[in-house]
């Protein structure tokens, strides 16, 4: 097996909330803490590593966000987030300002 079928090809994009939106509505919009690298996040939940995805689920670092969150981001005009397609997730973050 090469390693194109070993390690997902992940690709990180910039988006603002109104692409996000419809994700979120679905319930398959997860945020992921700025103080995590989104790359490597989308790696261990792609390959399933259920430890670590565990650990930050349980520390807070991966969640689902909140009505709140939402409705603030609908708010913000032209605020832009990274994401990375995980199937059938879609992992997001604030760029660090």
């Amino acid at each position: 097996m090469d390693d194109l079928n070993e390690k997902p090809q992940l690709e990180v994009q910039s988006v603002t909330w109104d692409a996000l939106e419809p994700h979120a509505a679905r319930g398959s919009l997860l945020v992921v803490a700025p103080d995590l690298e989104l790359i490597e996040v989308a790696e261990k939940v792609a390959c399933d590593d259920a430890s670590a995805v565990g650990t930050w689920v349980a520390g807070g670092c991966i969640y689902k966000p909140s009505a709140e969150m939402i409705q603030q981001w609908k708010a913000e005009e032209n605020a832009l987030f990274s994401f990375v397609i995980v199937q059938p997730y879609v992992l997001c973050q604030r760029p660090n300002h």
